[in-house]
């Protein structure tokens, strides 16, 4: 049956092999009631087979069916690196859930890595302590070997790292690769990143990308998938913050290659790479792609750590918002706050949750609930913040990485309710802070906030001076929703820019992409007199094109800003000048302007 089962697909088709398969289930069940004293020993002969055949997870899950714990607890202890390395937490777990606790306690290394795992997975504190006192103890009753304290040194790190403490933990790895062995693979490459992680925190980007490069470099050729893909993507973020989205994009895409199994599967690990790849494409306004993207690394995340989904969600806010669907939005956020209240190994991650929230309040205009979560977390002059919400001496680290963030939903906050002085007394601060750490993200965000605020206080030339520097960082990135995402006052700013020749070429792609709605709003504000001279409306996509007349682009240059063949740029000029009564592009550029439709 099973040599059919093999060769049923190719020859037969899908339904034969169905069949197949549906015998051989009944075959099971009539073999466990008829023969149940046979099933350990088939279970054995399976594991063993399968071990000589090099497939160990099913040979660990045939010798624990068995029952035969002690020979389980080897085989996984044997393979316990090469299993985290693939990011198959969730597999481990499973299987350390089916080991009795005596099993476990004689095997030093299982202890060890089990409470690694748990790590990852984002169990509690009191759970990671309990297995670590555990393990110490149980190690103690022996004697702590000078490799086992090196474990257990960089282990400690790891925690650290969750407590963004880098200079302690950095120090800690330094002292344990002195007595780490040289195949210890997995422990080697996490202290390689864990000091990479030193030179970022001191400011030092240009060689903290190098530095995670090489350590990406030393992951791969040891096999750890986990790191590989975990460091290039802290890459990646460090392109993000300088505005590189596009260099960005080619180190996720490596990231997934890589992990990529060889039957084409993702492993878990991918899920990083896909929400992060996700979040860019979000930026750039491909909205559906992102969405795709983002789904499936939530999907992925949940086989290595719920953790792993908690971005994924705020960015899937963030697209539901773009898409004004706020109801899907706040489930969205909804969903990232019941992942920060389950994992208690840090609390950046309901910080960051909060802020998040406050952010959407502002753009669903409720300034009150934003303003709560200012006073609650004492970032507005002169309030203090509620007792709850202080994080202890320990995790100033955090405190300072969040403020800056926090700062700029407050500076949003007072732009909404036109308070322009406070908004940009907050933003000159927060603008010499970005420069400073060479966050072009940052900066494009404040210069933005900042043309709004000088919008409101009536200082027209100061808006247009800020709001061209943010143009000008962010064309290279191609940056879409950051602009967006504020809403009509920013789009009336950038409409004035193009008017004005302020980066013409990507303006008109900033306002195509806005959609038609507002575009014909301004048809109706001009009148009904002349809204009738377009017997047809103007589609979204000859809107772009004529934003990209306006830019002084030639047909070919529309079609590859477009995508699109010449011929149909061409289609689009003649559908358009019918549409305005015109017989030119100029024509159509002046007329289009006249009734305010660019």
């Amino acid at each position: 049956a099973l040599i059919i089962l093999n060769f049923a697909p190719f020859e037969e088709g899908a339904i034969w092999s169905c069949f197949i398969r549906s015998f051989l289930q009944e075959s099971h069940k009539h073999l466990l009631k008829s023969f149940t004293e046979l099933v350990p020993e088939l279970h054995r002969r399976a594991s063993s087979w399968y071990e000589a055949q090099g497939l160990v997870d099913e040979a660990i899950d045939h010798t624990l069916a068995s029952h035969d714990f002690e020979r389980a607890a080897t085989l996984i202890e044997e393979n316990v690196e090469a299993i985290l390395m693939r990011s198959q937490i969730m597999i481990f777990l499973n299987w350390m859930e089916n080991l009795p606790d005596e099993h476990v306690q004689k095997h030093p290394l299982l202890c060890f890595y089990h409470t690694w795992a748990l790590l990852m997975n984002g169990q509690s504190p009191e759970v990671i302590d309990y297995h670590f006192q555990n393990m110490v103890a149980t190690q103690e009753e022996t004697e702590i070997t000078s490799t086992m304290a090196a474990r257990i040194s960089v282990l400690r790190a790891y925690i650290l790292t969750f407590q963004a403490d880098i200079q302690h933990a950095a120090a800690l790895c330094r002292q344990a690769l002195d007595h780490l062995p040289e195949n210890d693979l997995f422990l080697r490459s996490t202290a390689a990143w864990i000091l990479s992680l030193e030179r970022l925190r001191v400011g030092d980007l240009q060689n903290g990308i190098l530095a995670l490069d090489e350590v990406a470099r030393l992951g791969q050729n040891m096999g750890n998938t986990l790191i590989t893909v975990g460091v290039l993507c802290d890459q990646a973020r460090l392109h993000k913050r300088q505005g590189h989205l596009q260099q960005a994009k080619l180190v996720l895409e490596r990231a997934l290659q890589i992990a990529t199994g060889h039957q084409g599967q993702r492993l878990p690990i991918a899920s990083k790479a896909l929400i992060e790849l996700g979040d860019i494409k979000r930026e750039w306004n491909r909205l559906e792609e992102a969405e795709a993207d983002l789904v499936e690394g939530i999907e992925l995340s949940r086989q290595w750590s719920e953790m792993g989904a908690f971005y994924a969600y705020l960015s899937l806010a963030r697209i539901r918002m773009a898409q004004q669907d706020m109801d899907s939005a706040s489930r969205a956020i909804e969903n990232a706050c019941q992942i920060a209240r389950k994992s208690e190994n840090t609390d950046l991650d309901d910080l960051v949750a909060d802020l998040q929230q406050a952010n959407f309040f502002i753009r669903q205009g409720d300034v009150a609930a934003a303003m709560h979560w200012a006073q609650k977390r004492g970032v507005v002059p002169g309030v203090s913040p509620e007792p709850h919400t202080v994080l202890d001496e320990s995790q100033d680290l955090i405190n300072s990485h969040l403020r800056k963030y926090e700062q700029i939903v407050l500076a949003r906050l007072f732009v909404r309710q036109r308070q322009a002085t406070e908004a940009l007394n907050l933003l000159e601060a927060l603008l010499a802070q970005s420069k400073e750490l060479e966050r072009i993200d940052l900066t494009i965000e404040i210069q933005i906030l900042r043309a709004l605020a000088f919008q409101i206080s009536d200082q027209p030339t100061q808006a247009m001076e800020a709001l061209a520097q943010a143009l000008s960082l962010a064309e290279p990135g191609g940056y879409v929703r950051i602009f967006l995402d504020e809403g009509q006052p920013v789009i009336r700013l950038i409409r004035q820019a193009a008017s004005r020749g302020i980066a013409p070429a990507y303006t008109a792609k900033l306002l195509a992409a806005s959609g038609p709605p507002e575009a014909m709003e301004k048809i109706a504000e001009y009148g009904s007199s002349h809204a009738q001279a377009f017997i047809e409306p103007i589609s979204e996509r000859e809107l772009e094109v004529l934003r990209l007349l306006a830019a002084g682009m030639t047909n070919r240059e529309i079609a590859e800003e477009l995508f699109v063949a010449v011929s149909t740029v061409h289609s689009h000029c003649k559908s358009i000048y019918g549409k305005m009564d015109v017989h030119t592009r100029s024509g159509a550029v002046q007329r289009a302007q006249e009734i305010g439709l660019i």
